[in-house]
């Protein structure tokens, strides 16, 4: 039988202490959370002191790539995320999988419009997933800590994916036949209140014409409460309406 694993990042980048310091806040509380809902074998937080942001990225795949070789289902999500509601129907999808559109153009692959791109910061690795998906992070020590930013990241979790179907189109609507935003909300398009499971905040504010608007934490405050929230069984959609309304005098 696999195990169901959820996987967080925590790792202590040089000269950033303060993102750490946030980041553990985040993840500390998910994990409450997670536990709460008990929909998962169990949590692994993925971590060490590394000198670059490809150092931490070079960890993050290879770990995942043993955990799966291994027989685990594993959901990589990253600390600036908060579960909603249990999420454990996302370990019976039988595809590697990406949730949620970035809504703008890749400039790395133009092959990558904002129709098909999608962003990596929630990511589903089944047990029985295609080994020749690994091709594509073969070589990833290739990559500098300059070359290797998260916007190169996402173009290879994105070549991962639709390279599991015969054409980018058969991609697409594989996932919108699943009711993605369910898994991971897009602030862009209206909220599933019912069925919403998870809510990735900066992915809101990475892709929009004046992300400056968006100081580093801006979601800490709505991270903070709905956390409350969920833990007192008081989730309520006002709360993801007030996030909206934020959202959008911003924009």
């Amino acid at each position: 039988m696999s195990r169901n694993l959820l996987i967080y990042p925590l790792y202590k980048i040089n000269g950033k202490e303060t993102e750490y310091q946030k980041h553990k806040k985040f993840v500390d509380k998910n994990i409450e959370i997670v536990k709460k809902f008990d929909c998962v074998d169990d949590i692994i937080v993925l971590g060490k002191e590394v000198g670059t942001w490809s150092e931490m990225i070079g960890d993050i795949l290879f770990s995942i790539k043993k955990l799966v070789s291994d027989g685990s289902n594993v959901l990589f999500s990253e600390a600036d995320t908060i579960f909603t509601k249990k999420f454990s129907e996302i370990y019976s999808l039988e595809k590697f999988m990406m949730f949620s559109k970035c809504e703008e153009h890749s400039n790395i692959d133009s092959s990558l419009t904002k129709e098909f791109y999608f962003n990596g910061g929630f990511i589903y690795y089944p047990h029985n997933m295609n080994s020749e998906l690994w091709k594509h992070v073969e070589d990833i020590d290739k990559y500098d800590s300059i070359k290797m930013t998260g916007n190169l990241y996402e173009v290879i979790m994105n070549r991962m994916y639709y390279s599991q179907f015969p054409s980018m189109d058969h991609g697409l609507e594989y996932l919108e036949n699943l009711n993605i935003s369910k898994y991971n909300w897009c602030i862009r398009s209206p909220a599933d209140f019912k069925n919403l499971s998870h809510i990735h905040f900066l992915n809101m504010s990475h892709y929009t014409s004046d992300e400056s608007k968006f100081f580093g934490f801006w979601y800490e405050d709505f991270f903070d409460r709905i956390y409350k929230l969920v833990i007192n069984d008081c989730l309520s959609d006002s709360i993801i309406i007030e996030l909206q309304n934020y959202y959008d005098l911003k924009v």
